[in-house]
């Protein structure tokens, strides 16, 4: 479900939006409404909607102006123009702002459904892309253990990492071209190999693991 504000200075055009998408069931929410350029930036940050159809002349700061104000604190938000024909050379200083599409009045409800349909497919990737980074993250972050045991494993136990150098960097962001060695002496008074065996490689898992 899309949320949706609509800013225009004329209430039958709120009115006439309003009832087109509840007639024709449109997957979208109108969760406010504005009537000058001031009040859709106010609702914008308050209501944090992804779409917002913004009438480009409305009294006060108009339309591109409110715009402009809001995609610097909500850049994820998607702009639909509302624009009647005599004042449709302001929709190209709005594309510049990347509006996604534009509403000429008298409002088309082909139109309306169809811009609010290609906004919500807009929104679905973006959340699609979102929870996939999610999952990447915490895929990263439950082997970020293993690869650290790796390298000081290879690096203590291994000798020199050599040209596996720059994929540690790449994966630990961080530079490893100069650091610390710290030398650790293990004394042992058991004489029972085995006991030994099994007391050196629990000092190692223990110096491995600060």
């Amino acid at each position: 479900m899309v949320k949706l504000l609509i800013a225009d200075d004329e209430q039958i055009v709120l009115d006439s939006i309003k009832f087109i998408i509840e007639k024709n069931n449109v997957q979208a929410e109108i969760v406010g409404t504005a009537k000058s350029g001031r009040e859709a930036i106010e609702k914008a940050d308050l209501l944090k909607p992804d779409l917002i159809f913004m009438d480009i002349r409305m009294p006060g700061i108009d339309g591109i102006e409110a715009i402009r104000q809001t995609k610097e604190r909500h850049k994820e938000m998607i702009f639909v123009i509302i624009t009647a024909y005599e004042y449709f050379n302001y929709a190209k200083e709005a594309i510049d702002l990347g509006v996604m599409d534009y509403l000429l009045k008298p409002l088309n409800k082909n139109k309306i459904i169809e811009v609010i349909e290609k906004a919500s497919k807009v929104i679905e990737e973006r959340r699609k892309a979102v929870l996939k980074e999610i999952e990447l993250r915490e895929k990263i972050n439950k082997i970020m253990p293993y690869l650290e045991e790796q390298f000081l494993y290879t690096v203590l136990f291994g000798g020199y990492v050599g040209g596996s150098l720059d994929f540690y960097e790449e994966i630990f962001d961080m530079k490893l071209e100069k650091g610390y060695i710290m030398i650790f002496l293990m004394r042992f008074d058991t004489s029972n190999e085995r006991e030994k065996s099994i007391e050196v490689n629990l000092k190692r898992q223990s110096c491995m693991s600060i």
